[in-house]
């Protein structure tokens, strides 16, 4: 949490070693809310670099970008796909499920550039050649549509998210043991909740995880986060909150949550 869940170059660096194939990138974050500055991305942008020439000459970095969109408190998102030293060995996947709120539709897309580009479109190409999945036919002048005439919606829905953030941390902060990382994108927010391990809840159950107590305050609060266990890594001590809902939900979420915390033993 102190770092925004972001790693900086040198770790890295550090962590490259010559049987490092991929290395994936998701900014604005989920399950974080973080987001990458230019600055940032420019540095890990020169590791990536000087891990290619100098340990791992196919390195390859996927670059999830769905929430590009979506970013506020001062944030601007940059690809790392347009830095010209590394660009022709960087895939960018993105879609229309966030910023155009079209998450069933399942519309999705990879970018390549170079050589390199044209042989992972091809291979792409090749895999979905074997299959029977498609979007379906209606899909298509949707999407045309969202692309060229929504730009007014989307910039409507990140003001919202933007003013929802700000709601939703500030509530949060208020509720003791918590840490947490302000959001600067996406919907999400990444508390660690390790304060409360250790403890009971008013109807006998024993929070030693995440987990558990993601399953507590599902049973005893009617409250629903995801555990952090799901995501690997460093958010075994932390839940995914989601603020992708109304200013009322929000409110209503975070009372309970104050209420369950308060009542821990």
């Amino acid at each position: 949490p102190d770092q925004e869940f972001k790693i900086p170059p040198d770790p890295l660096r550090d962590a490259i070693t010559e049987r490092t194939r991929v290395f994936v990138l998701n900014s604005p974050g989920n399950p974080t809310g973080s987001t990458y500055t230019p600055e940032e991305i420019v540095g890990l942008a020169e590791a990536i670099e000087e891990a290619a020439r100098d340990v791992t000459p196919d390195l390859v970095v996927v670059s999830d970008e769905i929430y590009e969109k979506i970013v506020y408190d001062g944030a601007s998102h940059m690809s790392i796909g347009s830095i010209g030293s590394i660009a022709e060995r960087v895939v960018t996947v993105n879609g229309l499920s966030k910023a155009y709120a079209m998450t069933g539709w399942r519309i999705g897309y990879a970018a390549g550039t170079g050589e390199f580009g044209l042989k992972v479109a091809k291979a792409m190409a090749t895999l979905q050649g074997q299959m029977s999945t498609n979007i379906t036919s209606f899909v298509y002048p949707a999407i045309r549509t969202a692309l060229t005439q929504c730009g007014g919606d989307v910039e409507t829905m990140r003001q919202a998210f933007a003013s929802r953030a700000e709601l939703v941390h500030g509530l949060i902060t208020k509720i003791p043991g918590f840490v947490c990382p302000k959001p600067s994108g996406a919907f999400y927010l990444f508390p660690d909740v390790s304060a409360h391990f250790g403890k009971s809840t008013p109807g006998g159950k024993s929070i030693n995880s995440a987990a558990s107590f993601c399953d507590a305050l599902l049973d005893e609060a009617k409250v629903a986060f995801v555990p952090g266990e799901d995501f690997g890594g460093c958010g075994k001590r932390c839940v995914r909150i989601s603020f992708a809902c109304s200013d009322e939900q929000i409110e209503q979420g975070m009372a309970r949550l104050g209420e369950f915390v308060a009542a821990l033993k």
